[in-house]
């Protein structure tokens, strides 16, 4: 099912994250090495077959790792944060059918190293951006135009460092994890200036890595113990009392043990020991819908190896694993639906493509 097509070992540090952008179909890879490279795919004059290239590269933005990238939806902006504490603002545009980038923006709020950066489209308002990092915190920007972005709220809710973070639903809610164990889901209010804990999810036992939206409203986690979580809700999250939220409490006092029957999402389905070191990444081939109850996602390994499952129901299904599908670390999978390509990044700097048939 996986055949690889492309390998570029080109950056010079470990390669931690990667971005599909859909509008242009381009992908850009991140760094320790501090910089940011962008791939397009082109004919080879020679073989007459099409191939993926670095087309560009873009550095002297960072002081240090860049940690994660991402496209806003329209393809126009991209976005990186590092572990220098600051968050940039890309511009994307084609100029006489070369790429170009200029750094339009640079956000700083973050007490030190940001680990995670999400673009949405909200409906209510233009391109919102969620960052998160080592100081505990997230932070809801909003772009009032290409160079100017407002902070709406900073989330205070993790007792550790936030690793990564997940829009679901339009942008009606936000999920995070972090190096404290926990999966906690956030909820907007209407006015888009409030967000307030909804549920914390606990069920691990290390730090969370990754945690994605991965449909019908049921959350995917993994961790460092080798630990995937299947979360599901009990209940439909798009009737909840809103009110509730923007009278300024939670609907859920999540210390308390007598409150332990209202929470929201529950353990579904845990799958222990698939891979022999911490999973890093996850990424969702086919999410859950109304018509569709198998739940087909990729995950990315310490143990170097890449898996692809399958959950119907509760039965899991591991369809197929590559052992040594990098020299190191699988930091991050990605699917191209369109292409209908894989990509993974690993701790040496190498980046691959993949053929994918399901």
């Amino acid at each position: 099912m996986l055949r690889t097509l492309q390998t570029f070992p080109l950056h010079k540090d470990s390669a931690w994250d990667l971005a599909w952008n859909h509008q242009k179909n381009i992908l850009a890879s991140c760094s320790s090495d501090k910089t940011i490279r962008i791939f397009k795919e082109q004919m080879n004059q020679k073989t007459k077959k099409n191939e993926w290239i670095c087309s560009s590269i873009l550095e002297e933005s960072h002081e240090k790792t860049i940690r994660s990238v991402d496209w806003s939806l329209d393809g126009k902006y991209l976005a990186s944060c590092s572990f220098d504490g600051i968050v940039n603002v890309w511009k994307y545009s084609l100029k006489n059918g070369q790429n170009d980038f200029e750094c339009i923006a640079s956000l700083e709020g973050h007490a030190n190293e940001v680990k995670r950066v999400k673009w949405i489209f909200s409906t209510e308002s233009k391109n919102l951006l969620a960052t998160c990092g080592r100081d505990k915190t997230i932070w809801i920007w909003e772009q009032i135009n290409e160079t100017e972005y407002e902070c709406l709220a900073v989330l205070t809710g993790h007792s550790g460092d936030v690793k990564y973070i997940s829009w679901m639903n339009d942008s009606k809610f936000l999920i995070s994890s972090s190096y404290d164990e926990t999966v906690k889901v956030w909820q907007k209010s209407k006015d888009e200036n409030h967000w307030l804990s909804l549920d914390t999810l606990a069920g691990h036992n290390s730090t969370i890595w990754c945690c994605k939206p991965c449909g019908n409203n049921c959350i995917l986690s993994c961790d460092q113990d080798n630990k995937i979580i299947l979360w599901k809700p009990k209940t439909d999250i798009e009737t909840l009392p809103e009110q509730k939220f923007l009278s300024g409490y939670s609907l859920f006092e999540e210390d308390s043990e007598k409150t332990e029957k209202n929470k929201i999402w529950q353990k579904f389905v845990v799958i222990s020991n698939a891979h022999k070191r911490p999973i890093y990444s996850l990424e969702i081939i086919e999410p859950l819908t109304e018509s569709n109850s198998e739940l087909i996602f990729l995950t990315g390994s310490g143990d170097n190896s890449i898996c692809i499952f399958s959950v119907i129901d509760s039965e899991v299904k591991i369809r197929s694993r590559y052992e040594n599908a990098h020299p190191n670390d699988v930091n991050c999978v990605l699917y191209l639906k369109e292409k209908e390509m894989i990509t993974s990044c690993c701790e040496d700097g190498i980046i691959k493509f993949w053929n994918f048939k399901k």
